[in-house]
C-alpha cells in the first residue's frame, strides 16, 4: 500500500477497513497467494473510525491504527468494498483478536520443487 494512499471513505464508530496481506513466501523470497497460508486470517488496517461512544457519550479510542497487521476472529462476516480495483473489507474493531508485533514470527518458509526455483 503506497504511503500516499488515503482511504476514500470516512468510517464511523468503531469500524475499520482492512486488506488481505501475504505473509507466506518461498525461500527465494517469492510471495505465495494468501490461500497458501493457513491459520487465522491476517489483514492490514487501512482506515479506522473515530471510536465507539460509551453510555456517557464519551468516544472510546480505537485500539488499532492504520498500518497494523491484525488477526481476525472470522466470527462476523465483513462487508466487501471494492476501491481502485482492490477489495477492502469493513468490519467492527471487535472482530480483531490481536495486533501482530513481530511479522517475521508468522512468515512461513516454503520450499518449491527444484524445477520451479
Amino acid at each position: 500500500m503506497p504511503e500516499e494512499f488515503k482511504f476514500p471513505v470516512k468510517l464511523l464508530g468503531n469500524l475499520i477497513a482492512v486488506e488481505k496481506v501475504q505473509l507466506t513466501m518461498t525461500e527465494g523470497g517469492l510471495h505465495l497467494p494468501h490461500n497458501a497460508d493457513s491459520g487465522l486470517p491476517r489483514v492490514r488496517v487501512v482506515a479506522v473510525g473515530p471510536g465507539k461512544r460509551n453510555s456517557d457519550g464519551v468516544i472510546l479510542p480505537m485500539r488499532v491504527e492504520v498500518g497494523d497487521i491484525v488477526f481476525l476472529t472470522g466470527a462476523m462476516p465483513p462487508i466487501s468494498l471494492p476501491v481502485h480495483n482492490r477489495n477492502y473489507f469493513i468490519l467492527p474493531e471487535e472482530s480483531v483478536i490481536g495486533i501482530v508485533t513481530d511479522e517475521s514470527a508468522f512468515q512461513q518458509k516454503v520450499t518449491l520443487p527444484e524445477n520451479l526455483n
